[in-house]
């Protein structure tokens, strides 16, 4: 047995928990619980401001996720908690129909025109398609 001043390997004081809310991860470590992909494509973003307008942008998306996405827009926004993001997504429904991810969040933090979101809803929708994107010549 060892005395107060040098305690056994057994002792709590050798498998203390750390205090609570305390992380025991590195520092460097990633705390996103999903995995980011980096990734490049037209998108447009729409928030209300203060005064209740509507007020849109468009963006490139920088990186996603299945819980949030970044986003650089052309234009800064005011922060709001509220954000609607139509993201141009590559891949055509059933080789033909072009397909949009719409997204509902809340905006996360705003540093100069990148925009973190937190997505709250997504869905694809089809857009609609010029007679170049489908690869036919318009009927007149």
């Amino acid at each position: 047995m060892g005395t107060q001043s040098q305690p056994t390997t057994g002792s709590p004081a050798a498998y203390a928990r750390p205090a609570f809310g305390a992380s025991v991860a590195p520092l460097e470590a990633d705390r996103r619980s999903s995995r980011r992909y980096s990734i490049d494509l037209a998108a447009c973003c729409e928030i209300r401001n203060r005064l209740g307008k509507v007020v849109s942008s468009t963006a490139r998306v920088v990186n996603i996720s299945s819980g949030g996405i970044l986003i650089h827009c052309q234009d800064p926004l005011e922060a709001s908690s509220k954000i609607r993001v139509r993201i141009e997504w590559p891949a055509l429904l059933h080789g033909i129909v072009p397909l949009a991810l719409h997204i509902e969040g809340c905006a996360l933090r705003m540093e100069r025109n990148c925009v973190a979101v937190k997505i709250l809803k997504s869905e694809f929708r089809t857009r609609s398609a010029g007679p170049a994107q489908l690869g036919t010549v318009p009927v007149r």
